[in-house]
């Protein structure tokens, strides 16, 4: 498989990595910041994410719950290397709202269903209908047993970057023990650990990713950027720690396996390649719930 077919994987992996924790997350208010140290690369960026969540109404039969979430997020790059022409480049942002939707089957099945609407660019020039992206999951879970569950389903990225949208998803969850508990799926997989009361260590490999709108074009000879792309692959660990009741703090740190920054055009092919070298990478944040249901 030739590198650039690799790398367009890898991406549409990260990004539905990100709509699938988001959708699994049912925390009231998420916050993290993310850097990747620079090294010799020719791109230096850090990200900032806060999704918060706005509303969840369960029906009075207890089959079916509905929530909404806002998504704030943010990416600061800046270049080691001269870019063309100057576009404004420097500032990305995504935003938009997820809207969930479970239904309980029955005592083994459940099915999740999560469209997330966004804008995501830098505005140089306002909003336009390239900005827009929406992105689609629909999910059936199954649980032979509480402490396992087996996930499968279909996502749909409306700018996938390997020109196929709807793509399977497939993963599988279980509780080894009242310490212990894995992960394995496509987009992400993960073993925890819980060492103290309120200390979680967690190892995990996984996939992060962005699509960007660059809003007025970039003109290479005969060629045109219309997005940017990023993806890293990587591995490390992760630990959460309860400050207090309905208040954690993350922290992540690891090692990037593989880092791709490019500007592509409307084909999702190259323009641009920067150079981009492996590192550390850590992120932090804050788990916030405040254990009232939003009506």
């Amino acid at each position: 498989m030739k590198i650039q077919q690799r790398t367009k994987i890898a991406f549409f992996l990260a990004v539905m990595n990100s709509c699938l924790l988001l959708a699994q997350q049912q925390d009231d208010i998420t916050t993290e910041a993310s850097y990747t140290l620079e090294g010799d690369s020719d791109v230096d960026q850090i990200n900032y994410k806060i999704h918060a969540k706005l509303f969840s109404k369960m029906r009075k039969n207890y089959k079916a719950i509905f929530s909404t979430k806002l998504i704030a997020e943010r990416s600061d790059v800046s270049y080691n290397v001269p870019i063309l022409q100057e576009n404004e480049l420097d500032q990305f942002y995504n935003l938009g709202i997820e809207l969930t939707y479970v239904r309980i089957i029955n005592q083994k099945w459940n099915a999740v269903g999560v469209f997330r609407p966004q804008l995501s660019s830098n505005f140089a020039s306002g909003i336009t209908s390239d900005d827009f992206n929406p992105n689609l999951v629909v999910i059936f879970n199954y649980s032979s047993k509480p402490d396992r569950r087996l996930s499968f389903g279909t996502t749909y990225l409306s700018n996938s970057p390997i020109g196929i949208p709807i793509l399977p998803y497939i993963n599988y969850w279980q509780k080894l023990s009242d310490k212990a508990e894995m992960n394995l799926g496509l987009y992400e997989s993960s073993y925890s650990y819980k060492v103290f009361k309120e200390t979680t260590l967690t190892a995990f490999f996984g996939f992060e990713g962005f699509n960007y709108n660059i809003s007025n074009n970039l003109n290479v000879g005969n060629r045109v950027a219309e997005s940017v792309n990023y993806v890293e692959v990587r591995s490390g660990i992760r630990v959460k720690q309860k400050l207090s009741e309905g208040i954690h703090f993350n922290v992540h740190t690891g090692y990037t396996l593989s880092r791709n920054f490019d500007f592509v055009d409307d084909s999702q092919d190259e323009v641009i390649g920067f150079d981009m070298k492996n590192n550390l990478s850590i992120a932090a944040g804050l788990i916030i719930n405040f254990g009232t249901k939003k009506q």
